[in-house]
């Protein structure tokens, strides 16, 4: 039996109403007291002083993980439920993995970054979340590519590139239920960045991140990520407020919703430089500047999509041939382009 359980035990024998001696005596708690304090006969001020000291031993031990510890260097195992500072960086190796229990939250004592070169399985629950808090996360490498996170808060980081989670080189992780919120990069990325990366993205949220470049979502570098049913709101860039495309990028939204995005150019989306981004079935509306714009270079194929009130006008920049131009209508008889996109205000 370990220390820990020993603890556990003699604290509900003592609530029980069992005397110190008889609980030292059945543990043999030498940690605790002397041999010799333990054959000789405790008077009762020392019993209660005893079993005072021995609650307070008890409930550090309890609350321990629960409270709070430090963290830095590598990681591995098993870490949490409770309370964590990251007082320096911190990673899992190529070799190792580590899973985050639910409910977890990690707080950064300053901007640290926690690097994931092996596997990260992060598994909340709706009620009981995993927590970010100025943490950067990056995954980095095709081994990283096995991580899971689910009902993970990443939140309130800044960095120059990637204030929330960054995906470097063949790095593919998998998101489902996360959310992004409140990050910063000075550069690119606000929410998340991918170069030369295609993680995927499952009921997510990113929102309230802001950028230079792609306030939200950054791709670049032939990066394919994929979200479906996942909403990019709120955020802010000067280009590409919601999502920034790059260097034959090619991500595919299904069934998202990208709103109330803001940028100078692109306040929903911004693509060029021989990108590629695909939309089905997604709203792009309400931007600050345009739906989307499209650069020198750039395409993009949309089909079955709501694209309405982008005060920059719903499409900008050189236009792909037919897209935004009614021709047709769709299967509800709205009027539609020749890709039965729509548009018409979402909220009716």
């Amino acid at each position: 039996m370990n220390k820990i359980m020993k603890c556990i035990l003699g604290a509900i024998l003592l609530l029980a109403g069992a005397s110190v001696s008889f609980v030292l005596r059945v543990f043999s708690w030498r940690g605790c007291i002397s041999t010799a304090s333990r054959r000789s006969r405790i008077h009762p001020v020392q019993e209660r002083i005893m079993k005072t000291v021995l609650f307070i031993l008890v409930l550090l031990l309890i609350a321990a993980p629960i409270f709070g510890q430090n963290l830095s260097g590598s990681l591995s195992g098993t870490l949490g439920p409770g309370t964590y500072t990251i007082v320096g960086d911190i990673r899992v190796d190529t070799t190792r993995s580590l899973t985050i229990l639910p409910p977890t939250t990690l707080n950064s004592q300053g901007q640290h970054s926690f690097t994931v070169y092996g596997t990260l399985s992060a598994v909340g629950t709706e009620s009981n979340s995993i927590v970010f808090t100025t943490t950067q996360l990056q995954f980095r490498g095709s081994i990283s590519s096995g991580s899971q996170l689910s009902y993970c808060l990443v939140q309130g980081s800044s960095a120059t590139y990637a204030g929330g989670v960054y995906c470097y080189y063949y790095s593919s992780p998998t998101f489902t239920n996360c959310t992004l919120s409140g990050n910063t990069a000075t550069q690119s990325g606000g929410g998340v960045l991918c170069y030369s990366s295609s993680p995927t993205f499952t009921n997510c949220t990113l929102s309230g991140n802001s950028a230079t470049s792609g306030g939200g979502v950054l791709c670049q570098s032939s990066s394919s990520p994929g979200f479906t049913n996942c909403t990019i709101s709120g955020n802010t860039a000067t280009y590409g407020g919601g999502v920034y495309c790059i260097s034959s990028s090619s991500p595919s939204f299904t069934s998202c919703t990208i709103t109330g995005n803001s940028a100078t150019s692109g306040g929903g989306v911004f693509c060029w430089s021989s990108s590629s981004p695909s939309f089905n079935s997604t709203i792009i509306a309400f931007s600050t500047g345009s739906g989307i714009y499209f650069a020198s270079g750039a395409s993009s194929t949309a089909w079955h999509c709501d694209v309405f009130g982008n005060s920059g006008g719903d499409f900008a920049g050189v236009v792909p041939a037919g897209l935004g131009q009614i021709t047709t209508v769709n299967a509800n008889c709205d009027p539609s382009d020749q890709y039965y996109n729509i548009f018409l205000d979402p909220r009716r």
